[in-house]
């Protein structure tokens, strides 16, 4: 025997929905407004951004100084400009100077295994951080073996032809390590916002064997850059990468955590490092099919 709704149950249920349905909205438009408040608090404040890297591979310190801009615009970080910056290591004491475009460099002969302080002062404020610059860590072998398919990349499709590579290195022993690697594909970054960072503390072997899950392919000329870089640096290096991945609709990415005094946001990093280039030739078997 079914139940029967009358037209008073009927209405009733519908009274209770409307209001269940108007409590709901209330507090989903509460709860949007107490969050874009917040938003509009993160994103009206300007700060300071110094991104500092001082390249044993090169022989050079280069110092970016920007401002931040609201985080709903589209327009970059405004140029910082008239800043006195000056890096010390050892006993020495080396002036930047500012080219243009907030862009201060320098040239020099730096050496590994040093701590280095960089002081940043700009507006009537000075910003100061450190780095340890770690030895060079180089490559012993990059090789690469052609693949027709791959479970991690479902995109390729059986009988396509790309091709793994596989980076060693040998990780000094007794001591943690911490590295970041660069990979460019003629030229150019293959993931503009990739951070591939490597602690050694995941590996038991000595000899470091690393495959990056990218795609490569015939005559491609790849750039691989091992950078050995301080805990600090491998920790602001994680921290971007989980504040790029931050989602939803009304949430604010996190800061990395940067290490100068003061307030400013980015980072200083001292490394040494070491650069392979890599030139994919066509391999070639019994059962590829020529016409």
């Amino acid at each position: 025997m079914s139940a029967k709704i009358t037209l008073a149950q009927m209405n009733t249920l519908r009274h209770y929905f409307f209001i269940v349905l108007g409590f709901f909205l209330v507090f989903f438009a509460t709860s949007c407004e107490e969050e874009m408040k917040d938003f509009e608090i993160e994103s009206a404040q300007e700060l300071l951004v110094i991104d500092a890297e001082c390249n044993a591979m090169n022989n050079s310190i280069t110092v970016r100084l920007s401002k931040t801009v609201d985080f709903l615009g589209n327009e970059q970080n405004q140029p910082v400009q008239g800043a006195t910056i000056t890096l010390r290591y050892n006993s020495s004491k080396q002036p930047l100077s500012e080219q243009s475009g907030g862009l201060y460099v320098a040239y020099t002969i730096f050496p590994e295994e040093t701590t280095y302080e960089l002081t940043v002062e700009v507006e009537g404020k000075t910003y100061v951080a450190t780095s340890y610059m770690p030895r060079k860590v180089a490559f012993t072998n990059i090789t690469y073996e052609k693949i027709t398919e791959n479970p991690y990349f479902p995109s390729i499709q059986y009988g396509d032809t790309t091709y793994n590579v596989t980076l060693s290195f040998l990780d000094p022993p007794n001591e943690e390590n911490f590295y970041r690697l660069i990979i460019l594909r003629n030229d150019t970054l293959t993931r503009r916002n990739d951070l591939t960072v490597i602690n050694d503390q995941y590996f038991t072997a000595d000899t470091i064997q690393y495959s990056p899950w990218q795609n490569f392919y015939e005559n491609d000329i790849l750039t691989f850059e091992l950078r050995s870089i301080d805990r600090a640096a491998y920790r602001f290096y994680t921290t971007m990468q989980a504040a790029m991945e931050t989602g939803g609709a009304f949430s604010v990415p996190d800061n990395p955590q940067s290490n100068f005094s003061g307030g400013a946001l980015g980072h200083f990093t001292a490394f040494s490092g070491d650069r392979r280039i890599l030139h994919i030739v066509p391999i070639r078997t019994e059962d590829d099919e020529y016409l």
